[in-house]
């Protein structure tokens, strides 16, 4: 489900971040089925689920519910759509804000040290925001607080970069975190444990995890492939 929504969002060019965002309605939406008997369309909530948060979050010039109920090849109307939608918003009670883990990345990496370029941020950004989306992947981390997973996935990323501070700035930026109230460090160490497991059991090969960085200009072209080929499967396996 999480690779069709992301399939969708990249053919429309819609954020990854909505589709987080979908992802929680979902997920919320399927915890307020109390009676295990009840049967769910899976699919029409994830397709609805989508929808509402690229409704909310995306800037179209056309409305899209059309656009919706072609990509459900004649299953579901409009009518449907909009049937599903206030159903949707009811069982969410109209919460449809959620702070996602990369709003929580884009807080804390304002606690980098001062000498981290900008350029150095982006990568350390998108990395982490491709640890985000690998965590979407497993339903280990659907329970987890948002600010763990992010946390975790920043401490992947300047792990992976470690090469951009020295361990005095290292250690800065980690007692920094630890000073945040919201933040459970301890957490957040034990998830990058449990990431790079997952990352290991799901065979992702460094073959595959290069595109993905590449179209995310997280891997810089003046950087030998076989260099960063390395610095992953070292860090990954």
């Amino acid at each position: 489900m999480f690779e069709w929504m992301c399939e969708v969002a990249d053919y429309y060019s819609y954020d990854h971040e909505t589709v987080t965002i979908a992802i929680s309605f979902y997920d919320r939406y399927k915890s307020t089925i109390m009676e295990p008997q009840i049967k769910i369309d899976g699919d029409f909530i994830a397709l609805v689920a989508l929808y509402l948060a690229v409704k909310l979050n995306e800037r179209r010039e056309r409305f899209i519910m059309e656009d919706f109920a072609y990509l459900s090849v004649g299953r579901y109307s409009e009518d449907d759509i909009e049937r599903g939608e206030y159903e949707l918003l009811d069982a969410l009670s109209w919460l449809v804000h959620p702070i996602t883990p990369q709003a929580f990345v884009r807080y804390l990496l304002h606690f980098l040290p001062n000498s981290i370029s900008a350029k150095q941020y982006e990568k350390i950004l998108r990395f982490s925001y491709f640890i985000i989306e690998i965590t979407s992947l497993h339903e280990g981390f659907v329970t987890e607080k948002s600010v763990d997973i992010a946390c975790a996935s920043i401490l992947v990323a300047i792990d992976v970069y470690s090469t951009f501070f020295s361990n005095q700035e290292q250690n800065l930026f980690v007692s920094r975190l630890e000073s945040t109230n919201s933040i459970i460090l301890d957490n957040a160490t034990l998830f990058c444990s449990r990431i790079k497991i997952i990352l290991k059991n799901r065979s992702l090969s460094v073959v595959a995890i290069m595109p993905m960085l590449h179209a995310d200009g997280i891997c810089p072209p003046n950087i030998s492939d076989l260099l960063f080929k390395k610095t992953i499967s070292t860090y990954f396996h």
